[in-house]
Parts: structure tokens; C-alpha cells; sequence
């Protein structure tokens, strides 16, 4: 297909087809929060889907060379975080870029059991890092980690899963241990 190809309604459509140019999705129904464009990316070959295995994949490359050779710059896949069966759908989004000589990496991991991974360091430019009440900031699997609590109005501190470090509203400061450790 050479131009815009332009695909109305809810029609099933077959095929492997490149498009040069141009695809649109619409969907011309009254609007509403269940209707709008929408692209289904699924995998089916008469199985039930495996651990691990991917249902979809977009992916955003161009061309590296005058001969048209084309290199993904990145991609997002949802990937089955374990055997599917009509009680176990969970899946992972996954998303990967590239660096250097097409080398991909997953940088982000949106986990079916709601945990995000990054990979590298995490940047705001601007705004706050709101975390909900009674939450905190953990490092790894240790038991490090920083906890607040907006209906206490405190911030502790627990550099080994032991509260250490308390300070409150009233600007008090609580600690558990008044032994300097060393240095």
C-alpha cells in the first residue's frame, strides 16, 4: 500500500501488509469512555500463551544507511509474566531503547504486580515525587529505607530495618541509639 490507508468501523482484517506512509484508526461511533481508535496487538497460535512469551510488540526504527537498512531505535512489548489459563492473565509492559551500534536495553518495566523497574537513574526535571500516605523509599532488598507519614506528620529513617531517626512537625528529632558508631 503506497500513501495514507485509513481503516473505519470494526471490521477483522488479515493480512501482512507494509504501509509507506500513513496509517489512521477510526473509529466514527458516538464518543465515549468505552468507544475511540483502537489497535490490538495479540498472539494466537491455538496454545495458551507460555511464560515469558510475548503477546505484542511496537517498535519505532529508521533507516542507518543510504540502502535502507533499518534499525529499531526502540520498542514497547507486553510480555506474559506467566502461563496464561482462564485464571492467569498477568502481564508485563515492557520498554527497551537503543544505544551505540543497535544495542537495545530494557531502561522501564511496568510489572503486572505492580512494581516499577527502572533501569539507571530516575530524573524530574521539575515537580515533586509524590509518594501516597504512609509509604516510603526503600534501597533493594535491604531493610534501608526512608518512610513518611502525612497523618503523623513525621519522617523516619531506617538504615538497617531498625527506626534510627525521627523528625516530626514540631521540628523534634527522636533518635534510637545515641552511640556515634565510629566515625
Amino acid at each position: 500500500i503506497s500513501g495514507d490507508l485509513t481503516v473505519s468501523g470494526s471490521s477483522t482484517y488479515t493480512y501482512d501488509e507494509q504501509v509507506d506512509g500513513q496509517v489512521w484508526i477510526k473509529d466514527s461511533t458516538a464518543s465515549s469512555a468505552t468507544q475511540g481508535g483502537h489497535l490490538r496487538l495479540f498472539s494466537d497460535d491455538g496454545a495458551a500463551l507460555g511464560d515469558t512469551h510475548r503477546l505484542g510488540v511496537l517498535e519505532f526504527g529508521a533507516a542507518e544507511d543510504t540502502s535502507s537498512t533499518i534499525t529499531i531505535g526502540a520498542r514497547i512489548e507486553a510480555i506474559a509474566d506467566a502461563a496464561w489459563s482462564a485464571s492467569e492473565n498477568g502481564a508485563d509492559m515492557v520498554f527497551y531503547t537503543t544505544d551505540g551500534n543497535a544495542s537495545q536495553s530494557e531502561v522501564m518495566r511496568l510489572s503486572a504486580n505492580k512494581v516499577t523497574t527502572f533501569a539507571g537513574n530516575v530524573t524530574l526535571s521539575s515537580g515533586n515525587l509524590m509518594l501516597p500516605n504512609t509509604y516510603g523509599l526503600r534501597w533493594g532488598d535491604t531493610g534501608t529505607y526512608i518512610s513518611g507519614s502525612s497523618g503523623g506528620d513525621t519522617l523516619s529513617f531506617y538504615p538497617d530495618g531498625t527506626e534510627r531517626f525521627k523528625l516530626d512537625a514540631n521540628s523534634r528529632i527522636s533518635l534510637s541509639n545515641n552511640d556515634a558508631g565510629g566515625t
